[in-house]
């Protein structure tokens, strides 16, 4: 997860991650980051849509990990 959350941060600094390693918050904004949440403090707080398609994304890099785990093993 820390790899997918240093590949979702934007370049600038309104974009970088505000959060530190060992807070919940900075996983359900890497999560909302996933289905195109920008961060913008302008923007509106990600709503439970944002979240679910978020953790979709979210759940099939998950199994193409896993996959390539298991393929690569061999």
């Amino acid at each position: 997860m820390e790899q997918q959350i240093e590949q979702l941060e934007g370049k600038t600094e309104k974009l970088k991650k505000p959060y530190t390693s060992s807070d919940l918050k900075r996983y359900i904004w890497a999560i909302a980051r996933l289905d195109g949440w920008k961060g913008y403090l302008s923007e509106r707080k990600p709503g439970i849509t944002t979240f679910w398609m978020g953790l979709q994304k979210f759940a099939a890099i998950m199994q193409g990990w896993m996959l390539f785990r298991d393929v690569s093993r061999r």
